[in-house]
């Protein structure tokens, strides 16, 4: 049964990051978390097409992001077609946004949801370590925004696991299959 890994999180919150260790299959203490063949991230192929073009990530997301959302649902209809397993890497803040992406899902696969919880603060010191390493510059309202339009997945969504991981947390918290309200 192949698997799809649905990460949430504001930016800053270490979705990429999990990505590499679940791909490197290094969270040990996510034993269910699979190694994947597919990653679908919109940031990926905006950064791609900036490299290529010689333009910053900035001017790259600006003129061509909703070109590159296009892209994103392309290389996930790909990924199904040929049941491969997924993690999307996006923000998927929301019911309305987690259920776009889910309805490309088919109800074969293991449908699996990893929330990142970061205090704002911690965000902001995050994305401007990122900026200082990469160059990339995330204006301070976009985490701003992003966490108030958050909403906690829930099984109701279609998600057969839930895990949520924030940094106080000595390991991922896995919610619980009758836990339908916010909360664990």
């Amino acid at each position: 049964m192949p698997n799809i890994v649905l990460l949430v999180g504001a930016s800053g919150s270490g979705k990429t990051s999990l990505r590499g260790d679940l791909l490197a299959g290094l969270r040990e203490d996510l034993p269910t978390m699979p190694l994947t063949s597919a990653v679908i991230a919109r940031d990926d192929i905006l950064e791609d097409w900036a490299a290529q073009s010689d333009k910053s990530y900035t001017v790259t997301f600006l003129t061509r992001a909703d070109e590159a959302e296009v892209e994103m649902f392309r290389q996930l209809q790909m990924a199904v077609e040929k049941d491969k397993d997924i993690i999307i890497d996006q923000t998927n803040m929301s019911r309305e946004l987690r259920a776009e992406r889910m309805s490309y899902i088919p109800d074969h696969y293991r449908k699996i949801c990893v929330t990142l919880e970061v205090p704002l603060l911690e965000l902001l010191d995050r994305i401007e370590t990122r900026r200082v390493a990469t160059g990339k510059s995330i204006p301070d309202f976009v985490p701003v925004n992003h966490l108030g339009m958050y909403e906690r997945p829930t099984h109701d969504e279609g998600f057969d696991e839930i895990y949520i991981i924030r940094p106080e947390d000595p390991a991922p918290q896995q919610v619980p299959q009758e836990s339908l309200t916010p909360g664990i």
